[in-house]
């Protein structure tokens, strides 16, 4: 039999796996006391030598402990920097010695990148179309989080407006945001939540870092606090909210993160802030946010005027729910410049993107959902449209075309694409998207 390095190509009784889930670590020292053979031949392993190290040799995590290891299957181990580097890694000894490195799976994992859900929380937001109740939206929820997604988010509305997307006037209702987001912290336990986003004008800063301390004790520091300028004119001015110019909502904006900056960020200390619009002298916050220094605080938006406030006041920036790869590359070169007027490097700006979502199980699958979901959108918003000029700039195709796109946005400095699975904002036009999703695209990440 050679002795050359061999692939595990099925685990039988002896086998002698070496494995972790780790990131750092060292160098195994010296091989185990005993060498064996393991496996069948094979071909195009990673071979790593014992006991010294070579300039560009990637570094194989120490062994994971067991609370950490995936309740079935081989662990996993971390190669590296890179931001492809998460794979299905399993080590085994030849017979000549020699430590051999097998991947298993369909090609290397995201390092970063995480999927998060745009909750449906809208009367039109289900399959059936028919209103959102509690345990309907948790229903979701729950489900999310049991499949793998990292961050569940919700919408900040009074009702939802179809017109902006090209749908029917009719309002659409839906639970109140912060209330709901509350809520669904009490039945999730490992997803993070995260509003996408609320308008700054719908409730005062001081109050609302109260608020977010409060559902941060609640989830146990899994809040994101994403805020916006506002947009929708009828629901400010139908609520005797005012609804000043966009130049004023934007400053309103950036003194609010302000606010919220100063009195989250040293919570238990008395924090002032002086500004045009909010002011607050020596408030405390009791008891302050789980997280330090204080949950993130993302913006969205993608207007040149509001990419300052996110460089000038945010800790991450936001984007949806349609974007190509080159328009987002435009966009994030004015975040870029903005970035370095206010002195701040671009690097230390969070990116996440909402991006409409359809999977396949393959190309035949894909057109006939592309069909079903056509048939679901409500006033004919899909009709004559055609799936390769929807999919250019949205989240779109197989599983493996989805894992592609993602490497790509991954590439341009996205952690997170937060998946509306379907044309409208936070909603599912199958509960299959979901299935799908957890079974094809979630376990490769």
């Amino acid at each position: 039999m050679s002795s050359r390095p061999s692939t595990l190509v099925g685990e039988d009784a002896g086998d002698l796996h070496l494995v972790g889930q780790a990131e750092g670590g060292d160098d195994l020292a010296q091989p185990p006391a005993t060498a064996r053979f393991l496996a069948l031949d094979a071909q195009r392993l990673v071979q790593l030598r014992l006991g010294e190290d070579l300039p560009g040799d990637q570094h194989l995590a120490e062994p994971a402990t067991p609370d950490r290891r995936p309740a079935s299957g081989p662990a996993r181990a971390h190669v590296g920097g890179s931001p492809l580097s998460w794979m299905l890694l399993v080590l085994v000894l030849s017979a000549g010695r020699r430590l051999a490195l097998t991947a298993g799976g369909a090609g290397p994992r995201l390092a970063a990148m995480k999927l998060g859900l745009a909750v449906p929380h809208y009367d039109i937001s289900f399959p059936d179309q028919q209103p959102a109740t509690f345990d309907r939206i948790v229903r979701y929820a729950e489900l999310a989080e049991s499949l793998g997604f990292s961050q569940l988010w919700v919408s900040d509305h009074f009702w939802l407006d179809l017109t902006r997307y090209g749908g029917p006037t009719e309002r659409q209702g839906t639970p109140e945001c912060w209330t709901m987001l509350s809520a669904l912290a009490m039945r999730t336990s490992r997803v993070r939540l995260g509003t996408l986003v609320m308008a700054v004008g719908f409730r005062p800063p001081a109050l609302l870092a109260k608020m977010a301390a409060t559902l941060d004790q609640l989830a146990s520091g899994r809040l994101d606090l994403g805020l916006g300028a506002g947009w929708n004119e009828p629901e400010f001015t139908e609520n005797g909210l005012p609804f000043p110019r966009p130049g004023e909502r934007l400053a309103m904006l950036e003194e609010g993160l302000g606010v919220l900056r100063a009195l989250l960020t040293e919570a238990a200390a008395p924090a002032s802030f002086q500004g045009r619009y909010y002011r607050v002298s020596r408030a405390p916050v009791i008891p302050g946010p789980v997280q330090r220094p204080r949950p993130p605080l993302w913006v969205g938006g993608k207007g040149d005027r509001l990419l300052g406030v996110v460089a000038r006041a945010a800790d991450g920036w936001n984007v949806v729910w349609s974007m190509t790869p080159e328009d987002y590359r435009e966009r994030l070169g004015v975040l870029e410049a903005a970035c370095r007027r206010a002195g701040r490097p671009p690097g230390e700006v969070r990116r996440s993107l909402g991006l409409n979502t359809l999977i396949g199980r393959d190309a035949d699958d894909l057109v006939e959902r592309w069909r079903r979901l056509q048939a679901w959108t409500p006033g004919g918003l899909l009709d004559g449209v055609e799936l390769r000029d929807w999919a250019a700039s949205r989240l779109v195709g197989t599983p493996d075309e989805v894992l592609d796109q993602l490497r790509g946005w991954e590439e341009l400095g996205v952690e997170q694409v937060v998946c509306s699975f379907s044309p409208l904002p936070f909603a599912l036009f199958e509960d299959e998207q979901l299935e799908l999703a957890g079974e094809l695209v979630l376990p490769r990440l």
